[in-house]
């Protein structure tokens, strides 16, 4: 999941790029999220 950035910003400082899909798009099944209202998978 990606709350706060913790994909995206890591990603930024490796020089790759840290991809956060839109609500919905990709499933959350089996996954518990930290913040329902702000998580993505």
């Amino acid at each position: 999941t990606d709350t706060a950035g913790g994909v995206r910003i890591p990603g930024a400082f490796c020089g790759i790029l840290g991809f956060r899909p839109s609500h919905g798009v990709v499933s959350g099944m089996g996954i518990v999220p930290v913040s329902p209202s702000l998580d993505a998978v």
